[in-house]
């Protein structure tokens, strides 16, 4: 089946070192569910079927290298949060919900309301430097831990507890 897979889709990878599929993964996903355990150790019609649509859809799912947020107003930018959360950096125009997360060429990048050529700058900027790209992630992931499930709560009980 690996084999199979390899030679049917090699044309399909983003990158030369991707794997389309090994044996690992192939128990993956039936342990998970995804795939119906083979009949006699053979795999039929309908189980490359679902491998091949698993493949595609892994691909477009991580095909995310970098997030743009282009809204004019914003609260709390959970989208943001998320994309940093995942390690994928973030460029997103410059309103007070998206500078309340990002701080400027430290953890992503701010450009001006409605200027696309900046945002467009930005983006190259970044996909065209891995360090940088790097730096952002690393420095996203450390700022983000105010915002972890915890640290809500502990904030929320100290509110209340100044309430009651």
């Amino acid at each position: 089946v690996t084999t199979f897979m390899d030679a049917q889709l090699a044309s399909s990878k983003r990158y030369p070192e991707d794997k389309i599929l090994t044996k690992t993964m192939i128990n993956n996903y039936a342990k998970n569910d995804l795939l119906p355990p083979p009949l006699k150790k053979k795999y039929s019609k309908e189980h490359l079927l679902v491998l091949v649509f698993i493949y595609y859809f892994k691909s477009i799912l991580s095909i995310t290298d970098i997030i743009t947020a282009s809204s004019i107003s914003e609260g709390l930018g959970l989208n943001i949060i998320e994309s940093m959360a995942a390690g994928v950096p973030v460029v997103a125009y410059d309103n007070r919900g998206h500078r309340e997360i990002i701080k400027d060429q430290e953890n992503g990048v701010l450009v001006p309301m409605n200027d696309e050529a900046s945002m467009a700058k930005a983006v190259v900027t970044i996909h065209n430097n891995e360090s940088l790209k790097e730096m952002y992630t690393k420095q996203a992931q450390k700022d983000i831990q105010k915002y972890n499930v915890e640290n809500v709560l502990d904030e929320l009980r100290h509110i209340y507890k100044t309430i009651i």
